[in-house]
């Protein structure tokens, strides 16, 4: 449901950084029936360094959606304190989701610009990403 109410708005671009490979990123992508709100990112067959992937996602988002979108501009939303730390180092912010393998503890200790249990509060976070974090 965050997916459908963030593509449709209209204020959003969606863009995939991740350290999958991008034919297996693609393919798990498609066996969730989501591969539809991506249709571009950065995939770790370009690098294992997980700051620039989320940089290579940026350039490409540019690039495909034709918008010079600023990294301060930028939401990445992960469960693993790589991707925390990944979106402070492009200077973006980051919405960390109690969903994998780290406990919510330890997110909230590398200080996400906020903490969700998991992504079922459509609302509230698209409330927060748009309304100006």
């Amino acid at each position: 449901p965050l997916l459908q109410t963030l593509a449709a708005d209209g204020r959003c671009a969606l863009a995939l950084g991740t350290g999958n490979l991008e034919a297996g990123a693609l393919i798990k992508l498609r066996h969730q029936g989501i591969d539809a709100f991506f249709p571009t990112g950065g995939f770790g067959d370009r690098g294992t360094d997980r700051a620039a992937l989320l940089a290579e996602a940026l350039r490409r988002a540019r690039a495909h959606y034709g918008v010079p979108f600023a990294a301060a501009e930028t939401l990445v939303i992960g469960d693993a304190p790589a991707d925390v730390e990944a979106a402070r180092a492009n200077g973006m912010g980051v919405l960390a989701v109690g969903t994998g393998r780290t406990p919510a503890a330890t997110l909230a200790d590398l200080h996400p610009d906020a903490l969700v249990p998991d992504l079922s509060q459509t609302e509230r976070i698209r409330g927060w990403l748009l309304g100006g974090r």
